[in-house]
């Protein structure tokens, strides 16, 4: 808090900016408990091949910890008509409605545009690694490849 004043009338300031400054009190922010269960970083692959060509596509996606996210992704097909390759992404904020086993994530992007996934977490033991179940985003398996920290 700051107040400005001439020197005559910094007592009466003073005392009013002090009673003013006693009344601001700052709290945690509170996080719904999926949120910190949520948090970390998930990967994606699909494939395939024949005879008259291959295709395959990669997508990362980081739920971060304090909130943000970053989405990532590669495609890649060949055929008989060639070969195509494309690579993008995004971040922004993150915030999801549910629990443990399934509900909603938001993402919104830097530019305003929100969009939603159901989530479901894996209960087959088979998609779990050592940082936990894997999790369906919008109907795609992802696996759980890190913690949520996202810093340096």
């Amino acid at each position: 808090m700051l107040g400005l004043t001439t020197e005559n009338d910094y007592p009466n300031l003073k005392r009013r900016a002090d009673q003013l400054a006693a009344t601001i009190s700052f709290t945690p922010r509170k996080v719904p408990p999926v949120v910190d269960f949520l948090a970390g970083k998930y990967w994606r692959y699909s494939g395939s091949s024949t005879y008259a060509g291959s295709y395959s596509s990669e997508s990362s996606l980081n739920l971060c910890d304090d909130g943000s996210f970053s989405r990532g992704g590669e495609t890649y097909s060949s055929g008989e008509a060639g070969s195509a390759a494309g690579k993008g992404g995004s971040g922004g904020r993150w915030t999801a409605d549910g629990d443990e086993r399934q509900g909603v994530l938001t993402l919104t992007y830097a530019n305003g545009q929100a969009e939603q996934f159901a989530y479901v977490v894996s209960q087959d033991p088979k998609d779990r690694s050592g940082y936990g179940p894997g999790v369906s985003f919008g109907g795609r398996l992802y696996q759980r490849t890190g913690g949520g920290s996202c810093g340096p």
